[in-house]
């Protein structure tokens, strides 16, 4: 998501999305339903376009996908290792002390 190269999402039959987290992944990134009965044939559409095509949409998401990450993959500013870090070392790299 970070890589600045599009992303595809699919939604695997089963395991659906939080219902929070959807509407900021459907603008953000290329979301396909695989409970879509449509599925197949929207996903096809969307990959037989020519990738200049895919990546200006991808641009024009720009702004969508800066407030997912901010809000579901960036927690800490940008300093997510750090802090990843600094937890594991406070609970001296036990992980059944990290809730501690």
């Amino acid at each position: 998501v970070m890589s600045g190269k599009p992303v595809v999402y699919i939604v695997v039959p089963g395991r659906p999305l939080s219902p929070e987290a959807r509407p900021y992944m459907e603008r953000g990134l290329f979301l396909f339903d695989g409970n879509d009965p449509d599925f197949h044939q929207r996903i096809r559409t969307f990959l037989q376009q020519p990738i200049a095509d895919i990546e200006s949409q991808w641009r024009d998401r720009l702004g969508a996908r800066k407030e997912l990450i901010e809000r579901f993959f960036d927690v800490s500013g940008g300093r997510a290792g750090a802090v990843a870090a600094r937890l594991l070392a406070r609970a001296d790299f036990d992980p059944n002390r990290l809730g501690a």
